[in-house]
């Protein structure tokens, strides 16, 4: 796993350094990573550098650590970004950029274990076989935003594509594995890695969709949404956020 960390301030720097040799040492794992001091000196990196994991400071001289995401977000869904910061008013922010994890400083042994886990899981991710007019189609179960019933059909929607295929939702539900996928309408499954806000009876997402939620489900949505706000900015470990 190649590692980039950006953040501009030497003593996390080397707090961060000294913990991912610790844990390759401990673990009999590989790993590389580099060090950058700002949001430019990586981007000026990426087009002849490739990372699996991006560790980002939010406050950083110049361009801030969540501009950085989204920057990269956009040209590559699939790698893996979490934040180390001191500040927790940017915790949402990150299911912007369906971050891994926003951790608080100062970075830890099981903060750092858990987030190498949740990278790991990133780059071997779980998928589902969907039959797109007679032709099989592999699809990520992170980049699914939502799904949607219409009749005999749903339609899946993706971070890039929208695709449509005879099936029911609750057969596709049972293939939908983890805690990040609900039932919030009987027409609808949200993944809550893409939420943004719950809204009296609307659910809205980080692109501005807005998914409707059935009256009996809102309680229990909210504690949903709750909990997995926590997995997002726990100490190590838990469900992908």
């Amino acid at each position: 796993m190649h590692i980039a960390i950006v953040e501009d301030d030497a003593a996390t720097r080397a707090t961060t350094t000294a913990l991912l040799t610790a844990y390759q040492t401990e673990h009999n794992q590989e790993l590389t990573w580099t060090n950058f001091e700002s949001a430019e000196a990586l981007l000026f990196a990426l087009p002849d550098t490739a990372f699996d994991f991006l560790l980002l400071d939010i406050r950083l001289t110049g361009r801030d650590g969540m501009t950085l995401a989204k920057s990269i977000r956009a040209r590559d869904a699939n790698i893996a970004i979490a934040f180390l910061s001191n500040y927790e008013q940017y915790v949402f922010d990150g299911y912007d950029v369906d971050a891994l994890a926003y951790i608080m400083k100062p970075l830890t042994a099981p903060k750092l274990a858990g987030l190498l886990s949740k990278a790991e899981s990133r780059m071997q991710p779980e998928a589902i076989m969907l039959s797109i007019h007679g032709n099989l189609q592999r699809v990520y179960l992170y980049d699914i935003r939502y799904v949607e019933a219409s009749g005999h059909y749903l339609t899946v929607h993706t971070q890039t594509d929208d695709l449509t295929f005879k099936d029911t939702l609750d057969h596709l539900q049972e293939q939908l594995t983890g805690a990040s996928f609900v039932r919030v309408h009987r027409a609808f499954i949200a993944n809550l890695n893409f939420v943004s806000s719950l809204e009296n009876s609307d659910l809205l997402l980080s692109d501005g969709t807005s998914i409707p939620v059935a009256r009996g489900k809102r309680t229990t949505l909210k504690a949903q949404l709750l909990q997995h706000y926590r997995s997002l900015s726990q100490d190590g470990g838990g469900s992908h956020a």
